[in-house]
């Protein structure tokens, strides 16, 4: 499945190639070791709060999402070897090649979606296996029912 990301805010995809890091193992090792990224390739990681670049060798640009897709950190060309203290709102980070943000326009704020889908208007969200079991799917934005569950 091509997984990708889509921010709804500026009607822009950001990246067209994700990775899905959504177990302990792939969480665990992210990004090391590689040479670096092409430019429409990415790592998303689900579900996390803090990053590190220990290992790396380039430097990435960094989204810390919300349970909404909601961008609530962003940290353009973070050089290898640094550590991302935890971003408490964040359910989730897309791990970018340097220069993503810059050339998406994306800004802290700004929706984005993690889809399977081309559709450029409204891209269906990857399925719940990918998020937090406690929090809805990124592009879900159903509002949450007083004193009701997820």
């Amino acid at each position: 499945m091509d997984v990708k990301a889509y921010n709804r805010t500026r009607q822009t995809w950001v990246v067209t190639n994700l990775r899905v890091a959504d177990t302990f193992f792939r969480r665990a090792i992210g990004l090391m070791g590689r040479a670096g990224l092409d430019p429409e390739e990415g790592l998303w990681i689900t579900p996390c709060q803090s990053i590190h670049t220990f290992g790396m060798r380039f430097p990435i640009d960094v989204l810390f999402l919300d349970r909404h897709g909601r961008v609530v950190k962003s940290i353009p060309e973070l050089k290898p070897c640094r550590m991302v203290l935890p971003v408490m709102a964040a359910t989730s980070v897309l791990e970018l090649p340097a220069g993503t943000i810059a050339r998406s326009a994306t800004v802290v704020g700004d929706v984005i979606s993690v889809t399977a889908d081309d559709r450029v208007q409204e891209p269906t969200p990857i399925s719940a296996q990918h998020s937090r079991k406690t929090a809805p799917e990124p592009g879900n934005w159903a509002p949450r029912a007083k004193g009701g569950s997820l």
